[in-house]
């Protein structure tokens, strides 16, 4: 996890490099966490309730049996900050029932992150700028793991 800083503005984002060999539950996960990040950007619209873009997102987890090894929030709002993070004390968080709505102008970090502890974590995420119209993906580069 990293992020791109211009004048205390941040734009963070996840990525996974797997060295060596990836068993097939570490492709079924990294596999899951990438459709399961497309849900979430497909939910996140004006109006969109931040349950329901956890409910989109959890689903796929749900789905491909991946529920054990989501540990944490997908998704949180961001803007400026200072050292040494980006994250807002009082950030907006995309959770289980949340009742927050996306408004245009909004920034969130949109992340799935599946962990095992000790084995593997699989980490996919994109900052996003929600408009008047539905969403801007600020983040450019693949969501797709890097097997090495």
């Amino acid at each position: 996890e990293f992020a791109a800083s211009v004048h205390r503005y941040h734009a963070p984002l996840y990525r996974t490099v797997i060295a060596g060999p990836a068993n097939a539950e570490v492709r079924r996960v990294a596999d899951c966490a990438v459709r399961a990040h497309d849900a979430a950007l497909a939910a996140l619209r004006p109006g969109a309730t931040l349950g329901a873009v956890d409910a989109a997102c959890r689903a796929v987890v749900v789905d491909a049996g991946c529920e054990r090894y989501a540990h944490s929030r997908f998704g949180y709002s961001i803007g400026i900050a200072f050292p040494p993070t980006w994250a807002q004390s009082l950030s907006t968080d995309v959770v289980p029932g949340s009742e927050e709505v996306a408004l245009p102008n909004m920034l969130f970090h949109i992340l799935v992150y599946l962990l095992e502890p000790a084995r593997f974590g699989i980490g996919v995420s994109h900052t996003v700028l929600v408009t008047d119209t539905g969403l801007d993906e600020l983040t450019k580069t693949s969501k797709a793991p890097v097997f090495v």
